[in-house]
């Protein structure tokens, strides 16, 4: 196959790094990957890039007021790939899959994968218009999760299939920690040895509420830790620096810190939630998991390996301790890792995109 993965972003995220993933996986599988856009890490992996000049992804507020940019930024889109002899096309965000893909479609199939919960309101009453009607060229979507495929068949109906695959960690790679890896992890990062710690890692935003969890963290008899950038980054900094919370800015990766802590708190208003990297890893690295009642995963997969509590510093705290004082909740963690790893997630992929283009070849 030759893939071609449509995106222009700056941001580095969990849609990006599930786009860097699928392109490293693929190519080790022997296909052949362009990537027409930007997406931050792309020059890692060595591989094609066609730039394209689009502008920011649609998001929020600003969704509609950039639909002026549309008829360039289709016109860029065609001449980039008119003669890039893609077998598959691969789209993820709403300006790619609702602008872009009626021209794609003309070249090769179109596989969407969708990463979150539906938009609520108005927004999206409106988006759900424009992405039914561009489903309808589009070959298979793939949902990360199944809450994620209960609300895109709302949206679609039956335009198009959907296939579940679970987003997927690398279970050799992220795996419990010994006694002196944790102890070693602490001393890199200039803990604590002798005190529990807990890891938070997300974008610094309003709907990831890092404010809860420094509440939480204030509250607990140990050292929270929490690790990502976004808009709020400097108040987050002042905030935990008051609360006594450890705030590490942004990491290229996680894994440090995970071999360093003893559980994980996620914290989210539940918009957008699909089944987030965070947790995976930290699954399996055998940590045991908190979340906020109402973050988005206690409405999903019912065996999700999360403990959780009411959304107050105190219940956060109280569940914590809890978690960390039993092992099972660790077992249970690790475990539904296991059955998350990323050998059957790379297979279920390939899959799905070798029937898109079987489909075209008919």
């Amino acid at each position: 196959m030759h893939l071609g993965f449509v995106c222009e972003t700056p941001i580095s995220g969990g849609g990006e790094r599930y786009l860097l993933g699928l392109a490293e996986e693929m190519t080790a599988l022997g296909h052949r990957v362009t990537l027409v856009g930007s997406v931050p890490g792309w020059e890692d992996l060595a591989l094609e890039r066609i730039p394209v000049p689009l502008g920011p992804k649609w998001a929020g507020r600003h969704t509609f007021k950039v639909l002026h940019r549309l008829p360039r930024e289709r016109r860029a889109t065609e001449r980039a790939t008119r003669s890039l002899g893609a077998t598959v096309f691969h789209a993820q965000y709403k300006r790619e899959q609702i602008g872009l893909t009626p021209i794609l479609a003309r070249l090769a199939p179109v596989v969407w994968t969708e990463h979150g919960r539906w938009v609520s309101g108005i927004e999206g009453a409106l988006l759900a218009k424009a992405y039914r009607r561009a489903s309808r060229h589009v070959t298979t979507l793939i949902a990360v999760s199944p809450a994620v495929a209960d609300d895109l068949r709302q949206v679609v109906g039956v335009t198009c299939p959907i296939a579940v695959i679970p987003n997927a960690v690398d279970t050799s790679r992220y795996r419990p920690s010994t006694a002196a890896e944790q102890h070693a992890a602490r001393e890199a990062l200039g803990l604590m040895p002798d005190k529990p710690v807990v890891a938070w890692v997300g974008r610094m935003d309003p709907g990831k509420l890092p404010e809860l969890a420094i509440a939480a963290g204030a509250a607990f008899d140990g050292q929270l830790v929490m690790a990502g950038s976004g808009p709020l980054s400097d108040q987050v900094g002042a905030a935990a620096a008051q609360a006594g919370v450890i705030y590490l800015g942004r990491v290229p990766e996680s894994l440090l810190l995970f071999r360093a802590s003893d559980a994980l708190l996620l914290t989210s208003r539940g918009r957008g939630e699909g089944l987030p990297y965070t947790l995976l890893e930290a699954a399996a690295s055998g940590l045991p998991i908190v979340a906020n009642s109402g973050c988005g995963l206690d409405s999903g997969e019912p065996d999700y390996p999360v403990q959780f509590a009411t959304p107050t510093g105190s219940a956060l705290s109280a569940a914590l301790t809890q978690v960390i004082s039993d092992s099972s909740f660790s077992e249970r963690s690790r475990s539904w890792a296991l059955r998350h790893d990323v050998v059957a997630w790379r297979r279920e992929h390939e899959e799905v995109l070798r029937a898109a283009e079987r489909r075209a070849a008919r």
